[in-house]
């Protein structure tokens, strides 16, 4: 494996003579994505980072959670109880196999303009999709469950897997919370089924099943009922 960085936030990567291309969002996120690449195939003690990110466990959940790496990392704990994480390229590589410059963040997308933003919010009563906990636009950083709280656009058809990016088009947006929105964009990246209108991440109006992992949620859907 050869990896070179050919700009700002862009990793170029050769694996067994298949070269690809990264694109991340968060400048810190890319910053860890290079360590693991310089320590693949072993393991790399996010405590070696200390002296070079101000916060290497923050940057870490960024290039999962945000930048959207989080399937591809593998993580346990050393004899001496520090995290160590390792990059599972060859799932990577053969996830995207037919695609040769990749982005999996969220937030690089265009979201909906602002009068479908309104639409959204009256047609979904301003709650997640997927939960039905109300949502809202800003809470205090301190606030109990604020990632169940926050409100984000999504597409219901991933971007990658066809869905339809237009930012004045209504019919591949929904709302969804912060906390849902991240969940669901990790087994979105894991998916292999290709008719997402059949998994209940996308379409919850239709189906209780997640289409990556087979898993039932009418339970989950229906605690959260009982809490709001």
């Amino acid at each position: 494996m050869e990896y070179t960085e050919i700009k700002n936030k862009h990793v170029s990567i050769n694996l067994n003579n298949i070269e690809k291309t990264f694109e991340f969002e968060i400048k810190r996120a890319c910053t860890v994505f290079k360590h693991l690449l310089d320590r693949y195939p072993d393991w790399l003690d996010i405590h070696e980072l200390d002296g070079t990110l101000n916060d290497p466990n923050r940057a870490m959940s960024d290039l999962k959670n945000d930048d959207g790496y989080a399937y591809f990392i593998e993580e346990r704990r050393n004899d001496i109880r520090n995290l160590e994480y390792r990059i599972k390229l060859s799932e990577l590589f053969e996830q995207y196999k037919d695609k040769n410059n990749i982005c999996l963040s969220v937030s690089v997308r265009q979201g909906p303009s602002k009068q479908l933003q309104k639409t959204l919010k009256k047609s979904h009563d301003s709650r997640c999709n997927i939960t039905g906990i109300k949502l809202t636009n800003k809470l205090p950083a301190n606030s109990f469950f604020k990632n169940l709280q926050i409100m984000q656009f999504d597409h219901r058809i991933p971007l990658f897997k066809g869905g339809d990016g237009n930012p004045n088009s209504p019919e591949n947006w929904q709302l969804l919370s912060e906390l849902a929105n991240r969940e669901k964009n990790k087994l979105c990246n894991i998916c292999k089924q290709e008719e997402c209108i059949k998994c209940a991440l996308a379409y919850p109006e239709k189906s209780k099943i997640i289409g990556s992992n087979d898993q039932d949620i009418s339970d989950i859907l229906n605690s959260f009922k009982k809490i709001d």
